[in-house]
């Protein structure tokens, strides 16, 4: 497992830390897509991991997800 220091949010400048499988990180850092390496992976985990966005950030930017 690797610790995974995100970039800073857009909106509040924050980093988040992330514990991911290392072999994962490295297959994702060599291009391949997100949605590819980490499929069990939450769509809000996806987007902290590669812009570095929080849910409540993205939710301040968009409004929340209707249902």
């Amino acid at each position: 497992m690797s610790i995974y220091q995100t970039p800073p949010c857009p909106v509040c400048g924050l980093r988040s830390e992330m514990t991911i499988p290392a072999g994962s990180l490295a297959r994702w850092r060599a291009g391949e897509y997100v949605q590819d390496v980490f499929p069990d992976m939450h769509a809000d985990d996806r987007e902290l991991l590669v812009s570095g966005t929080h849910p409540a950030c993205w939710d301040s930017l968009f409004g929340e997800e209707e249902s």
